[in-house]
């Protein structure tokens, strides 16, 4: 971030106490989350919201949780079954089931350890606080007693096609004591279909794979569920075949007779936990840290996709440069955490007013990109920058009620009008920006000649 948040000790602090404060709501009904957001919000809290399962296992992979909210009604699933999924992904967070039914009498499973409490729907704020403030101290007892982690229970496919093979393996998987399902298959093609219908932690490959058909086997695994962490089983005599499936994507690998239940159980723990860190690691190095948006590095790789094809389909798109207008006095009058409170609320509002399918990155300080894949006409574009433009204009609410006001300017490029090439288009949008920004707020669309000024349609 360009500005400065004080010395290192103090960034880490701020880091620190930054992740403390934050929470998982995990609602179906967008506003319930909208509410409680805002509720939360005012206390100086940092809310991230996740509208079904999927989500929610995304976000726990990429954060950690003081507390965790969830509806005990999901999409996908059930909260009781989703808390046993994130209790084994964050074993020290507190958990908070709220229902319209009897939650607590619904809520089984031997959860008393890591629920906290139970929220009746509708509640009032107050019923909010309390049950928060009861979570962040079961939290802090938790860390500070030194509790043994839960043992996670992991669903782990076994694929092998020898039958003595495979018998000692899901005995040693069995005594293990951290499988909680396993399943078996004997070909590389059933493993793939299994995948397509269920979510494994892990998955052991074995087989006589070796050379090009490991690699293969490999890839086709990782495609089907990137999620899972891979290990591959293999033979002391092809110890360069078992180093080669490292290094085509494999966790780790076993030597086959030279296993047993301990083994297995580290080798699976471990190999799960380095997958997490590859995810995290991958996340970090495409997300801003601080929006969870997507970063320059993403954004321009995306863009560059989009170029690729315009160029062989002919399909046309859109880039977007937005620059918040008063973001400056916000942070010199209110504080850095307060500019980081306006940064977060804006990337929401900005992400809520273009399609999935549609590409949002923070660029770095105050600036943003937004890349419309496949627009027909100028008019899409235009119609999507007034809709940031209202929406960006709205207050943000900060502490004890205060709220600030800041606008946005923007900066319109088509493909293949305004430039024929990612850095060319981002080139255009940037002055049209700054185009927009001297004639006040709004948005300026590229006139389509690469080096003319902007052209003003709207705003």
């Amino acid at each position: 971030m360009p500005h400065s948040r004080g010395t290192p000790v103090r960034n880490q602090q701020s880091a620190l106490e930054q992740e403390q404060s934050r929470v998982l709501y995990i609602e179906s009904d967008e506003s319930l989350r909208n509410s409680f957001t805002r509720s939360l919000g005012r206390r100086g809290l940092l809310v991230d919201v996740a509208g079904s399962r999927s989500e929610a296992l995304t976000l726990s992979e990429r954060q950690s949780y003081p507390v965790i909210v969830t509806d005990l009604v999901l999409p996908e699933t059930d909260g009781v079954s989703l808390v046993h999924e994130l209790r084994s992904r964050q074993p020290d967070a507190s958990f908070i089931i709220t229902s319209g039914l009897d939650a607590e009498c619904r809520a089984e499973g031997g959860l008393e350890d890591s629920v906290a409490c139970y929220l009746r729907k509708p509640w009032s704020e107050l019923q909010l606080t309390n049950a928060l403030e009861n979570a962040r101290e079961s939290y802090r007892q938790r860390r500070s007693s030194h509790m043994p982690p839960y043992s996670p229970a992991y669903a782990v496919l076994l694929v092998e096609d020898d039958p003595q093979d495979a018998r000692e393996l899901l005995h040693q998987l069995e005594q293990g004591g951290v499988c909680s399902d396993v399943k078996h298959c004997t070909t590389v093609a059933h493993a793939v279909s299994l995948m397509r219908n269920r979510q494994f932690d892990a998955v052991l490959l074995g087989g006589d794979l070796q050379g090009n058909g490991a690699r293969a086997a490999i890839e086709q695994l990782h495609a089907a569920t990137p999620e899972a962490a891979l290990l591959v089983l293999g033979h002391k005599d092809h110890e360069s075949e078992n180093v080669l499936a490292v290094r085509s994507g494999a966790q780790d690998y076993l030597i086959k007779g030279h296993t047993d239940a301990e083994l297995m159980r580290r080798a699976l723990q471990h190999g799960i936990e380095r997958k997490h860190q590859e995810r995290k690691l991958a996340y970090l190095a495409h997300h801003d840290p601080l929006t969870q948006l997507a970063n320059r590095t993403a954004f321009s790789e995306r863009l560059e996709a989009c170029v690729q094809a315009g160029r062989a389909g002919g399909a046309r798109s859109a880039v977007m440069f937005l620059d918040l207008d008063g973001f400056k006095q916000v942070n010199d009058t209110h504080g850095h955490e307060a500019g980081d409170t306006v940064l977060c609320e804006i990337a929401r509002r900005i992400q809520a007013s273009v399609r999935e399918e549609d590409l949002v990155a923070r660029l770095g300080g105050d600036e943003f990109g937004v890349l419309l894949a496949e627009v027909s006409d100028a008019a899409i574009a235009g119609r999507v920058a007034q809709r940031i433009l209202d929406i960006t204009r709205m207050p943000v609410l900060l502490r004890d009620e205060l709220e600030v006001c800041v606008r946005t300017s923007v900066g319109i490029a088509l493909y293949p009008d305004s430039g024929q090439t990612a850095d060319a288009l981002l080139r255009a949008a940037d002055r049209a920006m700054y185009a927009a920004k001297a004639k006040g707020a709004g948005y300026l669309l590229h006139s389509g000649a690469p080096d003319a000024d902007a052209k003003q349609r709207a705003g």
